[in-house]
């Protein structure tokens, strides 16, 4: 649940700055893991999102 709750962190930093500038490090800071990881996430929830599976694009 920890994980959750880092990336949560992290996601509600971006939420914050829609209308600004997003800095991935200080989203992958509040997470706890590299910036590769939180773009990871992000791009998966995107995907989720817009009603799509990795098999489709």
């Amino acid at each position: 649940m920890e994980w959750l709750e880092r990336m949560n962190r992290a996601i509600d930093y971006i939420e914050e700055n829609l209308t600004g500038e997003i800095e991935l490090g200080e989203a992958a800071r509040m997470a706890c893991c590299s910036r590769l990881d939180v773009f990871e996430e992000l791009k998966k929830a995107i995907w989720i999102s817009r009603g799509q599976t990795r098999g489709r694009r």
